[in-house]
């Protein structure tokens, strides 16, 4: 069996309606730093790059390795520029060039992200048909109330420009709680830079909305398109006013009668935090279990999830930190055993990440930085 991890060393999340979050604010190990402009700022650095090596048949480094991602700033316009791609990490070793793309990213003065352009690399410049992706944020008191998308699609040969809009709209109460979320889309259609038709959706769809009691979270309710209840979340806290158990439902969409979907329960010490999550059917059947293990930090340390099907195994997730920095992390399943070791410099920046599987070297990331 062939355990695949996907991970992005840049991500870009759009909310989808219907997925819903647990509340707690975890610092997963997989956070590290992305690179925006504060950090450029923060360790004065001015480029930022990350290389991908494979082994050989020795299991020893290969000296060559692909270009992941390279980012850098450019001070004077508040932008950061260069190449992104994903990376795939298998039983086969690291495979990180699924898709590259070129961005640009543009900075207020007080660090928050306005724009965001994509370029997708094109391997045939003669190409008539290309397409680009832009992102505006718009906030008001640093709070995001508004987030458009624009897709380009371009056809040189026949001179046409379509750009469709994928508009998100958020509300928040006196206190600076969300309490809305509001979804449209709208296309326009060019031909020689000549706007022949705007078309918009049917109505702004409401997402979700929160709803607030002595200013806890007390429910979330997830909206389909159609306007209908897809899920909802509700939140019991305990004496001392921290989530105790969360309770997650979903709406049959032929009988609009809810069912248990999940149930999470929390569970706080001195050392940390325990969380239980157990998953059910529509016949009120466990279909998986997962318990998930935090220091006082709240520092993700383990994670054993086990599904229907063997319930006795489960496939065990851990991580160890050290001075603050996250020293390894291990996956573990009846059939791979993945471990991944962190090393840093002396500003306890990131250097290299060196994956083994089964015990065996498979391949590393390595990265570099250059300082003003």
């Amino acid at each position: 069996m062939k355990i695949i991890l996907l991970l992005w060393l840049y991500i870009y999340t759009s909310l989808i309606f219907g997925q819903r979050v647990h509340y707690s604010s975890v610092i997963y190990p997989q956070d590290l730093p992305q690179w925006e402009y504060k950090d450029f700022i923060k360790y004065n650095a001015k480029k930022v790059s990350a290389f991908g090596y494979e082994t050989n048949y020795l299991r020893k480094l290969k000296r060559k390795g692909t270009l992941l991602y390279q980012k850098e700033l450019d001070k004077s316009n508040n932008k950061i520029f260069g190449i992104n791609s994903l990376r795939l990490l298998s039983t086969h070793g690291i495979i990180p060039s699924l898709s590259k793309w070129k961005f640009e990213n543009f900075y207020a003065k007080n660090g928050l992200l306005i724009k965001e352009i994509y370029y997708p690399f094109y391997d045939d410049l003669e190409l008539s048909i290309k397409s680009y992706k832009e992102i505006f944020y718009d906030y008001q008191k640093y709070l995001l109330i508004n987030q458009t998308t624009k897709i380009h699609q371009i056809d040189t040969f026949l001179k046409k420009h379509d750009i469709s809009y994928d508009i998100k709209k958020y509300v928040y109460n006196q206190e600076g709680n969300e309490i809305a979320h509001y979804h449209s889309e709208k296309n326009e259609y060019f031909k020689e830079n000549i706007l022949l038709e705007t078309e918009y959706s049917d109505s702004v769809s409401l997402v979700y909305e929160k709803k607030y009691k002595d200013s806890l979270l007390e429910n979330i309710t997830y909206y389909t398109y159609n306007d209908k209840i897809h899920s909802r979340s509700h939140f019991f806290y305990n004496q001392n006013l921290r989530i105790k158990t969360q309770i997650d439902s979903i709406w049959h969409y032929q009988t609009d009668i809810p069912y248990l979907e999940e149930f999470i329960e929390f569970e706080y010490s001195d050392i940390g935090k325990k969380e239980t999550q157990i998953r059910y059917n529509e016949q009120k059947k466990i279909i998986s279990t997962s318990v998930i293990v935090y220091d006082k930090e709240n520092r993700l340390l383990s994670n054993c999830y086990s599904g229907d099907n063997y319930p006795e195994n489960c496939s065990y997730q851990s991580y160890t930190y050290q001075n603050n920095l996250l020293k390894s992390s291990t996956f573990k399943s009846d059939y791979t055993h993945v471990k991944t070791l962190f090393f840093y410099n002396t500003k306890g920046l990131l250097t290299e990440e060196r994956i083994y599987i089964n015990e065996k070297l498979q391949s590393a990331v390595k990265y570099f930085y250059e300082y003003d």
